[in-house]
């Protein structure tokens, strides 16, 4: 059944309507830290942040069914975000780009970054 529900992923985020949801098929800290980033960037960022991101990272699509998983701008953002706010333990090799992250939050402090932009 879960499966279904995240259509074959760890996890899935959906906007739209009234009613934005999560599903999360695979309990780790890294999936839920990257559906709840894809939550605030649908929230909260900007097309000029956007646009900043993709040129900095050599994309070309924020999103899209037909571009690559690993191709969007929105699965590279939220795994940058995730990353920069997972704990030690969950974090990669990779280098979260706190650079990246300037961009897409426009303030070098996570914390100040997340509570300064009000929802749409």
């Amino acid at each position: 059944m879960c499966a279904h529900g995240c259509w074959g992923n760890n996890g899935l985020y959906r906007s739209g309507g009234e009613v934005e949801r999560i599903d999360i098929c695979h309990v780790s800290e890294f999936v839920i830290l990257h559906e709840l980033a894809h939550a605030w960037d649908f929230n909260n960022s900007t097309e000029e942040a956007r646009s900043g991101f993709l040129e900095a990272t050599g994309l070309t699509h924020w999103s899209g069914e037909d571009v690559p998983w690993l191709d969007r701008g929105a699965e590279r953002a939220a795994n940058v975000v995730a990353m920069t706010l997972a704990s030690e333990s969950t974090r990669s090799c990779e280098d979260p780009a706190p650079d990246l992250m300037q961009i897409l939050t426009g303030s070098d402090c996570v914390v100040e970054s997340v509570v300064r932009y009000p929802a749409r």
